[in-house]
């Protein structure tokens, strides 16, 4: 992100510099996140040059279409094989990374040279997003709440996981430390843990993190995924995100939560209390709920994710929304003081999307039901928490909807 006031870089530059040598960090991260979601970086040796502070580094456009598991070119892909675009860094993203001392990230934009965006930037394609939402007079904020398992790999108790039922406390007393570390190196890149819990699953667990606005909530994803894996790592743990382990497993999710904002107020209620959506919330989210069959090929991009994604496994699998409705796509949650509505959550996720793409297709949605008017179906309330498909109740309960209802099995 370069400011277009010229005197802010340099400010940005200067902090950055002295930074770097005063703990004598050795390499800058120039990170950025490409359509597969894949985490790629430069480490440029400072010592060597800071010039790219000021001018980015180059990248070869073909990188940010690589498949994760098929790294090789794709088909008649034309000069995108060959040519180079420009990582820009933003500045105000730059961290010593706790967990490796010697090192520091910077978050960095695609460019196709000094002043031309990149098409298929997915950070520049947020950015795109929120600005469309911005000249509406709206913002949002979000956060992504992951599920991981967590596998020893060192030591006598070598592939033993975590047998313990859902929020255990047991948990706790043997793996303080790990917990303790990941608190403290989140906290340390400004991520603030919300609370740690076990989930259902054998070795699972969940843990949120307080919400930011839509970049930096991207950015904050990037960060965890990050984060978990290298403490994992230092604590002989493997950590695993993926949306379906094992057949029999509970599937790893990254339900997306999101709230409605104007003028420093959060609008996702605006009547009296109690459940109450406010015109605006209410077409924002019908929006995301019209569009929601498309919304999957970003959010659960993966075959893996529709094994994931199955009724009565909690998991959004119903194209409905509803008050605390966990298997509904959407689901609207109370606040526990007044019971009115503080945001809502978009269930059907998993860390394989790209958290740039989902949130910027997430604000697209919402842009168009506001737009369009989209209100939220009354035939599509889910009015209880089924745990699977036979006690479905809908206010038009009718067999031809439950059918409708159902969210695709696969890509």
């Amino acid at each position: 992100f370069f400011f277009n006031d010229t005197a802010t870089t340099e400010i940005y530059t200067e902090q950055i510099v002295g930074s770097v040598r005063c703990v004598q960090e050795t390499d800058i991260r120039y990170t950025n996140v490409t359509l597969s979601n894949i985490i790629r970086c430069q480490a440029v040796n400072t010592e060597y040059s800071l010039d790219s502070l000021k001018d980015g580094v180059q990248l070869g456009f073909v990188m940010n279409g690589l498949p994760y598991l098929y790294e090789m070119f794709v088909p008649n892909d034309g000069d995108t094989a060959i040519y180079e675009g420009q990582l820009k860094p933003d500045l105000s993203t730059f961290q010593v990374l706790p967990y490796s001392p010697t090192h520091a990230r910077i978050m960095c934009d695609f460019y196709e040279d000094e002043n031309t965006e990149y098409s298929g930037c997915p950070r520049l394609f947020l950015k795109r997003c929120i600005k469309q939402l911005g000249d509406l007079g709206y913002e949002v904020k979000a956060a992504f709440e992951n599920e991981f398992y967590v596998e020893r790999v060192n030591g006598d108790n070598e592939g033993n996981e975590l047998v313990t039922n859902f929020l255990h406390s047991h948990l706790f007393d043997e793996y303080t430390a790990f917990f303790d570390d990941l608190r403290d190196q989140l906290s340390a890149q400004g991520v603030i843990v919300e609370k740690a819990i076990k989930e259902s699953g054998i070795g699972m667990l969940e843990v949120p993190i307080l919400y930011q606005d839509a970049l930096k909530a991207a950015d904050q994803q990037i960060i965890f995924r990050e984060t978990v894996r290298a403490v994992g790592r230092k604590h002989g743990l493997k950590v695993i995100f993926l949306p379906k382990v094992a057949k029999n497993f509970m599937g790893c999710s990254s339900h997306v939560h999101l709230s409605l904002w104007r003028d420093g107020k959060n609008i996702l209620n605006e009547g009296p209390k109690g459940r109450n959506l406010s015109d605006t919330a209410n077409t924002f989210i019908g929006g995301i709920l019209e569009h929601i069959k498309a919304l999957l090929a970003i959010t659960a991009p993966t075959t893996m994710s529709y094994e994931r994604i199955q009724p009565g496994k909690v998991a959004g699998a119903l194209e409905a929304w509803g008050w605390q409705a966990r298997e509904a796509a959407i689901r609207i949650c109370d606040n526990v003081v007044g019971h009115s509505p503080s945001h809502f959550e978009y269930r059907p996720c998993d860390v394989t999307s790209n958290p740039y793409l989902t949130l910027g297709s997430l604000i697209t949605a919402g842009i168009d039901g506001i737009k369009n008017n989209y209100k939220l179906p009354k035939a599509k309330q889910l009015e209880i928490w089924p745990h699977n498909e036979d006690c479905l109740l809908y206010t038009s309960p009718s067999p031809r909807d439950r059918q409708k209802s159902r969210m695709p099995s696969s890509a």
